[in-house]
């Protein structure tokens, strides 16, 4: 379930990203920027996941 949120947050924060850069929407940098600190946040958890299972 986390590679899940992590693949819907990276998405929602390229689409956040592209609107804050081609159509002048400031406040989506705001958006980006939180949905990268979930995706690093998520990207921690999935990669401890892991090398418990291995």
């Amino acid at each position: 379930m986390n590679k899940f949120f992590l693949y819907a947050f990276s998405i929602l924060g390229i689409v956040a990203l592209s609107g804050a850069l081609f159509f002048g929407a400031t406040h989506h940098y705001w958006t980006a920027g939180l949905c990268l600190m979930i995706c690093l946040v998520i990207y921690q958890d999935q990669k401890k996941e892991l090398k418990i299972s291995k």
